[in-house]
């Protein structure tokens, strides 16, 4: 199975059929990305599909083909907080929940968009194997099949990720 670097590369030398195997790939942790900041089902079809469209449009300035899952989701959590925007100035936020459940989902909402963002904030190299290993539910083996990494380094991209995560979801508490 050809890395993403390598399929991107494809892409960019004529074959763009290939690129239906990276939105195969990345499909899940996108629509993950624009879901955590849009909770309209279908602005976040949008908001995806819009997201793969302008990767395919701009591939030719990703600097790092092999980068291309998290770039991808990059761009789809840009486009769903400008849509989560424009959203907001269309309607008014102030309603107070008429049921106690909502409350609850609502906290549940919360806490999983604070996880995401965190993630969302990891390095580069940490925020890939993240992607992979729990939006793609790949095993470490497989993830390091595909970044061409030893599978010690993944292991430890995840441990180090992982901690990165509990510190700075800690440091939101304090």
């Amino acid at each position: 199975m050809p890395n993403d670097g390598e399929l991107v590369r494809q892409v960019l030398n004529g074959s763009r059929d290939v690129y239906a195997e990276l939105v195969r790939r990345y499909e899940r942790p996108v629509f993950a990305a624009a879901a955590s900041v849009v909770r309209n089902w279908h602005d976040v079809q949008d908001i995806s599909q819009e997201a793969f469209l302008s990767a395919y449009q701009r591939l030719g300035t990703l600097k790092d083909p092999q980068a291309f899952g998290a770039w991808i989701v990059r761009i789809a959590r840009t486009q769903a907080l400008k849509t989560l925007r424009k959203t907001q100035r269309q309607a008014a936020w102030d309603r107070v929940p008429e049921d106690p459940d909502e409350t609850q989902d609502s906290r549940v909402e919360e806490r999983t968009e604070e996880i995401l963002s965190v993630v969302m904030q990891l390095p580069e190299a940490l925020l890939q194997v993240v992607l992979l290993r729990y939006f793609q539910d790949l095993s470490v083996t497989d993830i390091a099949e595909a970044t061409n990494q030893p599978i010690g380094t993944v292991t430890s991209q995840l441990c180090r990720a992982r901690q990165a995560i509990r510190i700075r979801m800690n440091e939101g508490r304090s």
